[in-house]
């Protein structure tokens, strides 16, 4: 086999010196999959392969205008995440188009053959590739299409047969998945991510650091999809595992109490969302010069007068802030605009929440705190008005 490998490195040289990019790929791909037979995954001689093989890919793809090139050249290992493989760029396309990026999934889909024959269609060693695959069609591909995430499902049912439904491997697959369309702000990430939290409680337990982090993840997940009630429940269960971990966690019990303050104040809870408000004062002593920055936010309303106007603005709104973390004594020191815009940002800020500054290990009451409040006019886009075709005159 070794033997093989050099004599078709040496035709592979041959060919693809002479630009005969057609007759060289069939080559690449042998030398790819011997490479894969005799060194394994990890072995520098197989990623070498790797590399010429789609190099080989990437000139037979090359579009007759050279800004329209393809620019993934290949799959590489991630460096943050050994487990998953990435595309590898070598510029911005001036548009994703679905035609360029079909083609770019089209070679990786000739990578994973390849993997299929070595290994089998039911082989571990295609989760990585399967995986990587649809990372590449979910975030590029415009527009997104429930087809996107095929290959993660296979992934997922790989994991199943080699590992087992409750194994710590396949709920991690399901996490990092589901992490990753989270973070593309795709819906279906709560089926994978739920299904994790379902395991990982299940085998780890309440007290472990990957738990309360999946709990805090999935509490972001329901929060953007408006369910608070529920984000509250895992928000909460994150806190209540972080603040029993004897590792320092304070990280995610500090998010987690930045989120729920913003929670109950979703679901007009203003009292439950102090006890919050006050942890992360007293988890963040403040310098004394540092500016007060708001745990939670309303948004101002767009006064009409202004809208009609179609005039922008702003109002520095100067204030105290009590014990709790309340605002009081808010008032406009400076305007630039119309006056409503003050009210408006008058009526906003005293809704915000604020971790008050601590003192001797009391929370304190500080004055004159300042926010910006600024309004930015944008014209609203109406559809176009179609001209009516008088009946009576079409032919």
């Amino acid at each position: 086999m070794l033997e093989q490998l050099k004599s078709e490195s040496v035709v592979f040289q041959e060919l693809f010196g002479a630009e005969a990019y057609k007759k060289s790929l069939r080559h690449a791909e042998k030398i790819y999959e011997l490479s894969l037979r005799l060194f394994g995954t990890e072995n520098r001689n197989t990623r070498v392969a790797l590399d010429n093989y789609q190099l080989n890919l990437t000139e037979l793809s090359k579009y007759k205008d050279a800004s329209d090139r393809l620019i993934l050249t290949g799959i590489r290992q991630h460096k943050s995440d050994p487990d998953r493989l990435m595309f590898t760029a070598r510029g911005k396309p001036k548009d994703k188009s679905n035609r360029k990026y079909k083609l770019n999934a089209d070679n990786a889909l000739k990578v994973l053959r390849v993997n299929e024959r070595v290994y089998g269609k039911n082989a571990k060693e295609l989760i990585p590739i399967l995986t990587d695959i649809s990372y590449g069609l979910v975030k590029w591909a415009v527009p997104f299409e429930q087809a996107n995430l095929i290959y993660f499902s296979r992934a997922i049912r790989i994991a199943k047969k080699h590992h087992g439904e409750t194994s710590l491997e396949y709920a991690r697959l399901s996490v990092k998945i589901g992490d990753f369309l989270l973070h593309e702000g795709r819906a279906e990430a709560g089926r994978y991510l739920h299904k994790g939290f379902e395991i990982l409680e299940a085998e780890l337990g309440n007290e472990h650091r990957e738990t309360a982090l999946l709990a805090f993840n999935i509490g972001k997940f329901e929060l953007g999809r408006n369910r608070n009630k529920k984000a509250k429940h895992y928000f909460l269960k994150s806190l209540e595992i972080a603040d029993g971990l004897e590792t320092d966690s304070n990280e995610i019990a500090l998010s987690a109490h930045g989120f729920l303050v913003k929670v109950y104040e979703n679901l007009g809870e203003s009292e439950n969302a102090t006890q919050h408000c006050l942890a992360i004062g007293n988890m963040t002593p403040a310098k004394p010069t540092q500016d007060m920055q708001p745990v939670y936010k309303a948004v101002p309303e767009y006064p009409k007068v202004a809208i009609r106007d179609r005039v922008s603005g702003s109002a520095l709104v100067e204030f105290d802030v009590d014990e709790s973390g309340f605002v009081r004594n808010p008032k406009v020191i400076e305007l630039d605009g119309v006056e409503q815009f003050g009210f408006a940002a008058i009526a906003a800020v005293k809704k915000f929440r604020y971790a008050p500054k601590f003192k001797d290990g009391e929370a304190a009451y500080t004055k004159g705190v300042r926010n910006k409040i600024t309004f930015v006019y944008k014209k609203r886009t109406r559809p176009k008005k179609f001209r009516r075709v008088n009946q009576a005159n079409l032919p």
